[in-house]
């Protein structure tokens, strides 16, 4: 949480801890919260589904 200023960061981590999240609720949290966690998160998606892609054109084309 490193961009957040520490007020609005101490703010977040109590509404968490309030609500008892989820890992989904938790995870979308951190997402819309954290930019450098959202970005982090993207790229990661998007080298899986790179992998992905490159695995199904290897099985399909032999």
């Amino acid at each position: 949480m490193a961009s957040l200023p520490p007020e609005e960061a101490k703010l977040m981590r109590a509404d968490i801890e309030r609500a008892e999240p989820t890992p989904d609720v938790l995870l979308q949290t951190l997402i819309t919260k954290t930019p450098e966690i959202r970005e982090k998160l993207l790229l990661s998606m998007a080298g899986i589904r790179g992998e992905l892609e490159l695995d199904l054109r290897r099985i399909t084309t032999g």
